[in-house]
């Protein structure tokens, strides 16, 4: 994706030049998907298994514990099934 620089960067000698953007911003469209993305990667790589039939679900099973992950938008619901271990997975 090709942004326009901000006014204040733009270089007189060049005025009608872009940047072609490595990632997204925050503001643009794909922003939410690509935090989406770096944060299923994320829980992923901790254990947690994105459910299929609520991709925005995630459950971690260990040890006889279990641990329920909810992601809406940029809130969660954290559940587990000890108090011992929430405190480790939200650490």
């Amino acid at each position: 994706m090709y942004s326009q620089y901000p006014t204040e960067f733009v270089d007189p000698r060049w005025p009608d030049d872009v940047c072609l953007l490595s990632r997204s911003l925050c503001g643009l469209c794909q922003a939410p998907r690509a935090w989406f993305d770096r944060f299923v990667g994320h829980v992923t790589s901790l254990g947690f298994v994105q459910l299929k039939s609520d991709s925005s679900l995630f459950v971690y099973h260990g040890n006889g514990a279990t641990v329920y992950l909810l992601l809406y938008i940029d809130d969660m619901i954290l559940s587990a099934s000890t108090t011992m271990l929430l405190q480790h997975i939200i650490t």
